[in-house]
């Protein structure tokens, strides 16, 4: 029946009832492989007519944006290679993020296809960095925006910035992304083809790199190779909430130079910010990724999810010495007294302010 009715789609639905029945019939309407429109049955989705005859599954492209920024995204990779079976919390407290950042990371592992994630637990479905970084160019090579851009352009494509911004905006166009979103998801997935290097940058055009004829990157792995994984960063309360609620404001005025944010004394809430997913730096300059009208009330539930304002909760009414020490110890560091100090009000502070602030917001609701 399926190569019969595949070849003769949209096919009436009486000749279908006659030959096959109604229990048939039914069944393929209750599955989704086609649909009953009037009197006739269609496909339900074109792609599958391929397979319905010849028996051969079609290539579906992806049109996924990883949430997490590739370097990120290879860290938490890293982290999960030399493990190779992690619960969530673990996860998260190697890496040094709040619950919600481990869930977006958690998230792109398991739909690009580097991680299975049954409830807490965290399963690594590579055996090296080899595997690993082939399942990610496995993944662009039948992204959706890629192969536009080979359709558009040509398998050995030269095109500008202006060009791939175009190409992405005609792939998402049904998408109906704010221009802020729109601009944050093009930087992260040009962040992911270039670090994965599937396209490199040459004199101001993007140039692809992967041969098609094996679907694989001419350069060597990159995840490990030529670069050093960062030291993983904890949340540890840097510059004060007022503090990063103005540089958030000055960003949001236009004051994007981070040469200049610097000067003004904004280096520490530059980095304190980037650290917990609110921030994306583009050269010279910083754009905050999409955060709602409530700035207050998202920069408290953020920090207040950290691995590290988690352990504060836990010795809230120690001294600031006493609580870097407790901190220290659980994140296995070996701070000075003064380190602890420093670190332990901070923190303190930071815990202080989060816990009013979602106290207020509890009560106004």
């Amino acid at each position: 029946m399926r190569q019969e009715s595949g070849s003769r789609i949209p096919i009436e639905l009486f000749q279908v009832v006659e030959i096959y029945g109604d229990l048939t019939v039914q069944s393929l309407i209750n599955k989704r492989i086609v649909l009953r429109k009037g009197q006739r049955l269609i496909l339900y989705w074109d792609i599958f007519r391929d397979y319905i005859l010849t028996g051969t599954v079609p290539h579906i492209p992806v049109a996924y944006i990883p949430q997490t920024q590739y370097r990120r995204y290879c860290d938490a990779l890293m982290v999960l290679l030399k493990q190779e079976n992690l619960t969530l919390t673990n996860f998260a407290l190697k890496l040094g993020v709040g619950r919600d950042a481990a869930e977006n990371i958690v998230r792109d592992l398991v739909m690009i296809g580097n991680a299975n994630r049954q409830g807490e637990d965290l399963k690594l479905l590579q055996n090296n960095e080899e595997e690993a970084y082939n399942k990610i160019v496995e993944f662009f090579n039948k992204h959706i925006l890629y192969l536009n851009i080979i359709e558009g352009s040509g398998v050995n494509f030269q095109i500008t910035m202006e060009e791939f911004g175009e190409y992405f905006n005609e792939t998402y166009e049904s998408s109906m992304f704010s221009e802020k979103t729109r601009k944050t998801y093009m930087n992260i997935i040009y962040g992911w083809m270039s670090g994965a290097r599937l396209i490199e940058t040459k004199f101001h055009n993007l140039l692809n790199v992967v041969d098609r004829t094996n679907s694989s990157p001419k350069n060597e792995f990159p995840i490990s190779s030529g670069r050093k994984v960062r030291r993983t960063s904890y949340f540890l309360g840097e510059a004060p909430p007022t503090r990063v609620l103005e540089l958030i404001e000055q960003i949001k005025k236009g004051n994007t130079d981070t040469m200049v944010l610097n000067k003004s004394g904004y280096r520490n809430s530059i980095s304190l910010l980037t650290n917990i997913g609110g921030l994306i730096l583009e050269g010279n300059h910083v754009s905050l990724i999409q955060m709602p009208e409530n700035t207050v009330l998202w920069l408290a539930e953020k920090i207040m999810k950290t691995s590290t304002v988690e352990i504060v909760g836990k010795y809230s009414n120690f001294s600031p010495t006493e609580l870097g020490g407790s901190i220290a110890k659980e994140l296995g560091k070996n701070w000075t007294t003064s380190s602890q100090k420093r670190y332990g009000s901070a923190l303190l502070l930071w815990y202080k302010w989060g816990n009013k602030v979602l106290n207020a917001e509890s009560v106004g609701v």
